[in-house]
């Protein structure tokens, strides 16, 4: 695992994660015992919260660009995890990433 540096704070890392989830604007906003063990796991793997941002971040700006403006709400955060795999194999250019900030604020407040 990378080294967490000087905030390695294990509760804290999952509890961001899953308020990262519960605030997105496509989901539920309830976080169920699969969504934590997977944050614990997330953790585990030494994922970046700043990671998990930007894969939330993505999902947003693609449902909103999607044809079907009516998706149903997401209901767990294993829904995200291929767009995390996404970024983790290939990361976002940071202005790429402040143009998707830019884009989903207009149509969503992410965190």
């Amino acid at each position: 695992m990378p080294d967490p540096g000087p905030s390695y704070d294990p509760p804290r890392h999952v509890e961001h994660i899953l308020d990262l989830y519960r605030q997105h604007p496509h989901t539920t906003g309830r976080v169920r015992k699969t969504d934590r063990l997977l944050a614990v796991d997330l953790f585990r793997q030494g994922i970046a919260i700043d990671s998990v941002k930007v894969a939330l971040l993505l999902v947003a700006a693609r449902r909103t660009q999607s044809p079907e403006r009516q998706h149903p709400h997401i209901r767990s955060l294993h829904y995200f995890l291929p767009a995390i795999r996404e970024i983790l194999d290939q990361p976002l250019d940071n202005d790429y990433i402040r143009y998707l900030k830019r884009f989903t604020h207009r149509h969503h407040h992410l965190p």
